[in-house]
């Protein structure tokens, strides 16, 4: 995703993990500094959040609100009541929401929300 995306937008990326000299070699400003990262990325347009279930909601929780009005808010665990649940919660009304699987595709949605 990271590879694509840097062709057209900045990519922020946040983990525990030094991944500073994949991140380099992407085009993607790297930070192990969860804050750091949210300050960095004011006035995105798109946050994709790429974590654990276990860790999703406490992820969520730790997102400064305020920068995520008017976002478009993407997950994509592989599963979908839970984040969707979560994000309607904790989000701002005005943040939209997009719910995917990590092996997306046409008719994994088919019959759902």
């Amino acid at each position: 995703l990271a590879k694509t995306f840097t062709k057209y937008h900045d990519v922020f990326a946040c983990s525990r993990t030094d991944y500073n000299a994949v991140a380099a070699e992407l085009g993607v400003r790297f930070t192990a500094d969860f804050a750091a990262m949210c300050e960095q990325a004011q006035g995105l347009d798109v946050l994709v959040i790429s974590v654990s279930i276990l860790s999703f909601e406490s992820v969520l929780r730790k997102l400064p609100m305020d920068l995520l009005k008017g976002v478009l808010v993407v997950d994509v665990l592989s599963v979908k009541t839970l984040p969707k649940n979560a994000l309607q919660i904790f989000l701002p009304d005005t943040a939209d929401i997009l719910c995917t699987h990590p092996m997306f595709g046409p008719e994994s949605g088919k019959f759902s929300w």
